[in-house]
């Protein structure tokens, strides 16, 4: 589930977190003139650390406040002061500034072992920084970039102040059995469906949809008797925590699921997950007809390397869960799982697009600031584009531009521009689009490989 907090332009991100760590480590932002680094810091028993802002280059102590977001700005005018204390195993660490002292919940000692936290920053000079701390353990560079900014242009920045991003979400398990497979899909109307066999319950076809974070079933697919329970978010912040009635995102908008199930097993051909959780929806897209569900990036995640094929329309290929790779693909790119989606950067017309990957989306879109960046001609007006929700969005078509994706480049393309509600929450330097099945057939297959942060195309 997911939890959001942000913390407000005009306040600092600063907290106070209490939990038990047995070897007491923080990780800690720092910058100096060639950029911004994050390294774990050791906290010895009985030893308390100061940390002031500037001094030494310290930026801020990175502790996520559970899964979900997190933004805000360190402001130089506040003075923030940090102090990191173990005492009888347990680490404390406070941050005070202009007098007051604020608190930050975390996570309990044994999730964050379990979690992986992505962290972006923005300083007043330019200068970015992008990496994970993965399950509170290491530091692995994100060579995909800084993807979002809540706050854009919009707060003008003072020297000294930075802007901080985390993204927290369950860390892959180190060394932990991948699931392996394949099955049959049939790629057709822009989608790929797959065969699937709910436990206890219905057959019937699922979309294979790398941007959905969570696999969604329809009420009428679960087993009989097969209980729903809510469905919720948690929600921290300096007033405490909330438990909130969570919803489906999409990227024409979010919809509120009826819950949450358990499945004991879901299948797509040879591929079998166990002990799958999934949302449960009344209604689901008319992308096809009589789907069962949606499966999302959570159950094809738990393969190393996912590859889906891209065969002529109405024809069927192949989807496998493979615990490798293949060699010679014609373009690769650094790949980056944020909330439970996968990007990359490409062009458009040799604009810089940071794109979601996204099998599900028949078409390829961007935001409205790339028709200016990449000299795009909005020559049709599409009709309204619907997602999992009931929302609409207009979109306007663009022919004959040029996508560039690491090595390969793919001519003659069409581009649908349009203001998505999605693209609202990125307002970083470089915009943000969806890649879509219409570019992406250009390709014999893609292929993602989750260990080592690739994006693989091959040739037809």
């Amino acid at each position: 589930m997911k939890s959001w907090t942000i913390v407000g332009c005009a306040s600092v991100l600063m907290g106070t977190a209490m939990f038990a760590l047995a070897d007491a480590d923080v990780f800690v932002l720092r910058r100096d003139d060639s950029g911004f680094k994050l390294t774990k810091v050791r906290i010895a028993e009985g030893q308390d650390v100061v940390w002031t802002l500037g001094q030494a280059g310290f930026v801020d102590v990175i502790l996520p406040p559970g899964p979900g977001g997190s933004a805000g700005i360190v402001q130089s005018i506040s003075k923030p002061t940090t102090v990191a204390s173990c005492r009888n195993g347990k680490l404390s660490v406070v941050t005070k500034a202009m007098g007051k002292q604020f608190d930050r919940p975390a996570p309990a000692p044994e999730e964050l072992a379990n979690l992986d936290i992505h962290v972006s920053a923005r300083g007043a000079d330019g200068k970015t920084f992008a990496g994970f701390v993965r399950g509170y353990r290491t530091v692995q560079e994100d060579h995909v970039g800084v993807i979002e900014d809540p706050f854009g242009s919009a707060v003008p920045l003072q020297p000294g102040d930075c802007v901080l991003y985390t993204s927290t979400f369950p860390a892959r398990a180190s060394g932990a059995a991948s699931t392996t497979g394949s099955c049959p899909v049939l790629f057709t109307g822009g989608h790929h469906l797959a065969a699937a066999r709910l436990a206890g319950g219905s057959t019937g076809e699922m979309v294979i949809d790398l941007a959905a974070g969570t696999t969604v079933v329809s009420k009428a697919a679960l087993p009989p008797g097969a209980a729903i329970r809510p469905s919720e978010m948690v929600e921290h912040s300096p007033e405490g925590v909330k438990r909130l009635a969570s919803e489906v995102g999409g990227a024409t908008g979010a919809v509120m699921p009826l819950g949450i199930a358990t499945l004991d097993s879901l299948s797509l051909g040879g591929i079998t997950f166990e002990r799958v959780e999934v949302l449960v929806m009344e209604d689901l897209p008319l992308v096809a007809n009589g789907i069962i569900g949606i499966v999302g990036l959570d159950l094809l995640g738990r393969g190393k390397v996912i590859s889906i094929p891209y065969p002529a329309g109405g024809a069927t290929g192949e989807l496998k869960l493979a615990e490798t790779g293949s060699d010679k693909p014609a373009a690769t790119l650094p790949l980056a799982i944020l909330d439970s989606r996968a990007y990359c950067k490409g062009t458009v017309n040799g604009a810089e697009v940071c794109f979601i990957v996204d099998s599900g989306s028949p078409i390829t879109i961007v935001e409205d600031r790339v028709v200016k960046l990449a000299g795009l001609k909005p020559v049709a007006q599409e009709k309204d584009v619907r997602g999992i929700g009931s929302a609409r969005s207009k979109l306007a078509k663009a022919d004959g531009a040029t996508i560039g994706l690491g090595e390969a480049t793919l001519h003659d393309q069409a581009v649908s521009v349009g203001p998505l509600p999605l693209f609202a929450r990125f307002k970083g330097a470089t915009p943000i689009g969806i890649l879509g099945n219409e570019t992406l057939a250009g390709f014999g297959r893609i292929e993602m490989d989750f260990e080592k942060g690739e994006f693989r195309m091959y040739a037809k």
